[in-house]
Parts: structure tokens; C-alpha cells; sequence
């Protein structure tokens, strides 16, 4: 794992393989829309990953950020 966060009812993390897994009620986000898993999925790395509430975010190393939540 290189990266969790949580939101107050979901987490999510990023494997050493580069996997996103969420759990948790989509109502706070404990799921990944397909959009973004694919956005997450392109991305070459990830510099930080940050949570709030309900949603999470994450500044990739192309310096671009995905939200969902």
C-alpha cells in the first residue's frame, strides 16, 4: 500500500501495483465512478492523496487533480 485515506464512513487505497480499492457506502464515496477510475488508471503516479467528509482527492505527479465524492 502506498497511500489511505478515509472519509467518515470509506477508505480507500492505493496498492503497490497501482490499484485503487474503495469500500464503504457510495455516500461516502466508498466507490470509484468509472470516469475517475479510469482517469486514476491513466495517471503515471501520485504525489498525494487527501480526504475530507465525503470525498476524496488526489494530486497525481503530472501535477493534475482527481476528485470524486
Amino acid at each position: 500500500m502506498t497511500h489511505l485515506a478515509s472519509t467518515y464512513g470509506a477508505f480507500v487505497v492505493r496498492t503497490t501495483e497501482g490499484t485503487w480499492i474503495a469500500w464503504g457506502p457510495a455516500s461516502y464515496s466508498g466507490s470509484i465512478p468509472a470516469a475517475t477510475q479510469t482517469a486514476l488508471d491513466a495517471a503515471d503516479g501520485v504525489t498525494h492523496l487527501a480526504s475530507v467528509d465525503w470525498a476524496f482527492v488526489v494530486r497525481t505527479s503530472e501535477g493534475t487533480w482527481i476528485a470524486w465524492g
